[in-house]
């Protein structure tokens, strides 16, 4: 160890010296090998949370299913789709009228789609108007996701509290200034909640869109229709409740026919309602519920 009194060998120390270095560096590597099998061992763990969730629909994550399927919305307030398919959704951009989200789905045979696009909008009315000349009132506009001009019939979404008849009953009162003859010794012309008068048809309720949603779209047929405000039902008549440019139209039905041949209407709903409004006037169908 040493060669004289007061000296150290210090060969004779260094094979101490790097197995004491090796000891700590051995020590560091279990430390860090015992992180590490910890950390995937978390990972594991989150992982099968993740999967239990999406196989089996566990709660562990995320609360009772119904919770997870009636999230509400702070900005768009109609009434969101859930069905028993629905796994889970995201909302990815909304306004007061309409939703766009992201669901989760289990297909019947057990697949789930993660990536189905689904858009929630509020549900709608349109109404076919005829006045007592036997006329079909349209307008002929502009619409921003179509090229050109389109005829088109009354239309609006449902407000808060409103029944869809009510509703028809107010967008054809603004667009028009046209109600039904019953309506002329009424004060309130879109009072009844339910179709209690001859001149106005049910044409039934429809989902826009099967498998990405956009609302329902309540259609109905006005005939005979009459003046309620001063120039209505006239090309002279401003109405209100549209901020697209269009212009009061009177059509025959050989008009109307001739249209539908050439897509004049460019929205399905519109041609659908045009189609069922006809097929009424002809007794082939009545109310439609």
């Amino acid at each position: 160890m040493s060669t004289r009194r007061g000296q150290v060998d210090v060969q004779a120390l260094m094979p101490l010296a790097a197995g004491g270095r090796m000891n700590i560096i051995n020590e560091s590597i279990i430390n860090k090998i015992k992180i590490a099998q910890v950390s995937i061992l978390i990972f594991c763990v989150i992982s099968a949370l993740f999967w239990m969730h999406e196989v089996y629909k566990s709660p562990i994550l995320w609360g009772e299913q119904d919770e997870v399927q009636s999230q509400s919305s702070s900005v768009y307030k109609g009434k969101p789709w859930v069905s028993s398919q629905t796994v889970s959704k995201v909302v990815l951009a909304e306004t007061k009228f309409a939703r766009c989200d992201m669901h989760t789905v289990r297909l019947e045979d057990g697949t789930l789609i993660k990536d189905w696009l689904f858009f929630e909008e509020r549900s709608a009315i349109n109404v076919i108007v005829i006045n007592r000349k036997g006329q079909f009132v349209m307008f002929k506009q502009t619409k921003y996701a179509l090229e050109g001009e389109t005829f088109s019939p009354v239309g609006g979404f449902i407000d808060d509290g409103e029944t869809p008849i009510q509703a028809a009953k107010r967008e054809v009162k603004e667009e028009l200034g046209l109600a039904s003859r019953a309506s002329i010794n009424t004060q309130n012309t879109n009072d009844a909640q339910s179709i209690n008068d001859p001149d106005w048809v049910s044409l039934g309720s429809y989902r826009t869109a099967v498998n990405r949603g956009a609302g329902y779209t309540h259609l109905f047929l006005l005939k005979d229709a009459v003046p309620i405000l001063p120039k209505g039902g006239t090309a002279y008549f401003n109405g209100s409740g549209d901020s697209e440019s269009q212009k009061i139209r009177f059509l025959s039905k050989n008009q109307v026919l001739d249209a539908m041949s050439k897509a004049q209407f460019q929205e399905v709903k519109w041609t659908a309602a045009l189609g069922l409004s006809l097929l009424h006037l002809e007794n082939k169908i009545s109310n439609v519920a």
